[in-house]
Formats: C-alpha cells, structure tokens, sequence
C-alpha cells in the first residue's frame, strides 16, 4: 500500500488547475492503490491526475492572457509609451481619445501596412509576393471579392 497524502493531491490539482472537494481528495488517497495497480508503467503523479480526471473536478478558470502592449496615438501613428506584459482588460483602460493600447503585434501589422504602400507605390511587390506565399489559401480566397 502506498502512502499519498493530502498535500500530494492538491499538488496535483494546483497544477492541473483544479479546485478539488475534501471528498475528492480522499477518493484519491483511497483509491491511489487501485489506480498505481492499473498502471502499473505510471508514476504518482498520473495517477492522482487520473483519479482527479475520473471524478470530474471543477476546474479553475485560466488567468488571463498576458501580452506586450503599446500606447498608440490613433492620429499621429506613433507609439507614446511601451505599456509592457499587460492584459487586455488592463490594456483597454488605456483608451482615451486619439490614444488607444495595442499589442505588438498589431504594431508590427501596421508598420508593416506602410512598407507595403512605399512598395506598391515604387511599383515593387516582390517582399509582398513572399509574405503572401506564407498566407493558407483559403484566407488568400476569402479576400477576394465574390464573382
């Protein structure tokens, strides 16, 4: 008989994300046995996660995402403030005016908007060309107007 404890199951679950009841914590204490003797290639830690997984523990909901955010001044097109590893509800409270939070990546989007103008504008398309070709050809076809 192995011994488990139940700092062991809400180390599991922790990590799962799960928020077991004391009752579900003991079903795993006292069904540990059965589960390491059903698996016997597993190792403790599955174990409780499948035993956690068998009784359906409710799950805690995921933190929310975090991601690099920009003051942007809608009018000037320029970046006013690196607002770091925010989310984006936090990001949203930026909004004031021309100003307004978006993440690198739509900085990124936009710088590269402009080089496409100066290209197209130069009559050079050749970078756009390569960058599409990384485009699925579904999305190609959804931009194109019906005919």
């Amino acid at each position: 008989m192995s011994e488990i404890s139940k700092a062991d199951v809400l180390h599991v679950a922790e990590y799962m994300r799960m928020k077991p009841t004391e009752e579900q914590i003991q079903f795993c204490i006292d069904e540990f046995d059965r589960q390491a003797d059903a698996d016997p290639t597993g190792y403790w830690e599955i174990w409780i996660e499948d035993l956690l997984m068998e009784q359906d523990v409710e799950q805690l909901p995921k933190p929310p995402k975090k991601e690099k955010f920009y003051l942007y001044d809608i009018t000037t097109g320029e970046l006013q403030l690196d607002l770091g590893e925010i989310t984006q509800d936090e990001a949203d409270n930026y909004e004031d005016g021309s100003l307004r939070a978006i993440t690198e990546k739509e900085h990124v989007i936009n710088q590269v908007i402009v080089e496409m103008r100066k290209d197209f504008d130069n009559g050079d398309v050749t970078a756009i060309d390569e960058l599409l070709k990384f485009i699925p050809i579904e999305n190609l076809k959804s931009y194109l107007p019906e005919l």
